[in-house]
């Protein structure tokens, strides 16, 4: 196990202690099961409760259905954290919620039967109840929290009912013990680590460990050119987490999302996510820092945050149509970046999204932009030309943007926030007469042209914008320029070079045997 995971678990074994010490009971000499054993609050409805603590002696527990003429529907944070002296617990029917550390801690139980009503299971709930074998759950229950039964050692048999469709993070890791899972026809959701350091997931036999609905929770083959199987309707969370071997993969258009973490920290160099309109959650493939290519589908809606934040290698990428939310973090320090298409369905850029993409030489931003947050394309140090063809509200997006030196408005109703050019100290902005971005440089002390000049000055603009469109380039007015006159250069030189070493023509010739003759009859 790596060291990152031996941190991760001392530290939230350590977390858990501190929990349970702070919730840890206080024994009275009443009754285990008796109602004054037992603290609560009343619910929103007025007509309910919540167990919000237990004071008895252990042995064998009965929480009672109502309490003081009130229902009890819900067992609360902590409420029965850390009680090591229950030996047999029976929860009423009549409840629905069990929150978050509720029985964490309880080391004597052996069986637990979740009531039908209960839907949710919150995070650590039942976390290292160490001699929990059973867990009889209740048919209504949709989602298995975090954490909710990590350490459970001994506890050796897991039959989820049908209508369960999530499981969170670590929710079964270290149960040693267990063995068997139900089929789990419904699951679409599973956290990372989920299922980990269980003797179900040791002894597993095959490359692809698929659950439930399609479910990929994990990859053990050596491929490095991988296609995945067409069954797999859902990477799951951290599949491929600092997988080593694959470095090129390829979906199907059966997969339709690619969980939190699913790549992270790969060795990937290309990914083809063009087959499917696959959404692509949360730090997906942040940390691939050989990944230099990825495609897109068109039909692709989501890219989480942190996506593919520290792809280093990175150069060039061309966003989904259906894409209008660029997430916080989604490219940040993306290093080598510098060519950008936002596409035409953007509309939002959140904070950070293109942050420390240290390559970025020019961007265009699309007239379906309505807003471009704070510090979007904080310190892109290299970024020397902007294009505003819509009318953005613009944050602090373009600080420590040190050598921008252009910046183009389209539309006159842009607002500008006082900040969003901070440290551009030649920066000069074009833009109509009578414009927000006119009044914007005036008061802010920056030189403005007219927006007339600025096309003039990029004299293949117009052109250039019909490739950005049909080729996916952003970033490169000033690349065709320098391309252009490096052709010409090139064509006058092959010119020059052919008449040198061709010498002169016949006629010239004549006219040089011509005056010798003169100068031979004088």
């Amino acid at each position: 196990m790596r060291k990152s995971k031996r941190a991760f678990s001392f530290a939230l074994a350590f977390s858990l202690l501190v929990s349970l010490a702070v919730y840890a009971p206080v024994a009275f000499a009443d009754s285990s099961s008796s109602n004054e054993a037992f603290e609560y609050e009343v619910n929103k409805d007025g007509e309910s409760i919540t167990i919000t603590s237990y004071r008895g002696l252990g042995g064998s527990v009965k929480i009672p259905s109502d309490i003081d003429g009130k229902e009890v529907t819900g067992i609360g944070k902590a409420a029965f954290a850390s009680c090591s002296q229950i030996e047999v617990l029976s929860i009423p029917v009549s409840v629905d919620k069990i929150d978050e550390l509720a029985f964490s801690g309880c080391s004597k139980i052996k069986e637990i039967s979740i009531p039908d009503e209960v839907t949710e299971i919150g995070k650590m709930a039942f976390a290292n109840c160490t001699s929990l074998e059973i867990v009889n759950f209740g048919d209504k229950l949709q989602k298995v929290g975090d954490y909710a039964f990590m350490g459970c050692v001994s506890l050796n048999k897991l039959i989820l009912p049908d209508n369960t469709e999530n499981v969170g993070q670590y929710a079964f890791y270290n149960c040693k013990s267990l063995e068997k899972l139900g089929e789990l026809p419904n699951i679409k959701t599973i956290g990372g680590h989920a299922f980990e350091n269980t003797a179900w997931i040791n002894n597993y036999k095959d490359d692809y460990i698929i659950l439930g609905d399609g479910v990929l929770i994990s990859y053990r083959g050596k491929a490095e050119n991988l296609t995945l199987q067409e069954n797999i309707k859902t990477v799951g969370a951290s599949a491929f987490l600092d997988n080593k071997t694959v470095k090129n993969i390829k979906i199907t258009k059966n997969t339709k999302t690619i969980q939190e973490g699913a790549f992270e920290s790969s060795v990937l160099e290309t990914a083809d996510l063009s087959a499917s309109g696959v959404s692509i959650a949360d730090k997906a493939f942040s940390d691939c820092t050989q990944l230099k290519e990825v495609k897109f589908s068109d039909s692709t809606s989501k890219i989480g945050k942190n996506a593919f934040k520290n792809c280093v290698l990175l150069k060039s990428i061309s966003l989904p149509k259906s894409l209008k939310t660029v997430e916080s973090n989604a490219f940040n320090a993306c290093s080598s970046l510098k060519n950008i298409n936002l596409g035409s369905g953007v509309t939002v850029i959140e904070e950070k999204a293109f942050e420390n993409c240290i390559a970025l030489g020019m961007i265009e931003i699309p007239e379906n932009v309505s807003k471009i947050e704070d510090d979007a394309f904080d310190n892109c140090i290299s970024l020397t030309r902007l294009v505003i063809k819509g009318g953005p509200k613009i944050g602090s997006a373009f600080s420590s943007c040190d050598n921008l030196e252009e910046a183009a408005f389209y539309v006159g109703t842009v607002s500008i926030k006082d900040d969003a050019f901070k440290n551009s100290k030649n920066l000069t902005i074009y833009a109509n007469s009578g414009s927000n971005a006119e009044k914007f440089a005036d008061e802010k002390h920056f030189e403005c042209k007219r927006l007339s000049d600025f096309e003039k000055k990029s004299y293949v603009y117009k052109g250039m914008l019909k490739v950005d469109e049909e080729e996916g380039f952003s970033g490169g007015y000033t690349f065709i320029v320098i391309l252009i006159i490096v052709v010409d250069c090139v064509i006058a030189f092959s010119v020059s070079a052919y008449v040198l070493l061709k010498g002169p023509g016949k006629k010239s010739m004549r006219h040089v045997k011509k005056s010798e003759s003169r100068h031979s009859a004088k």
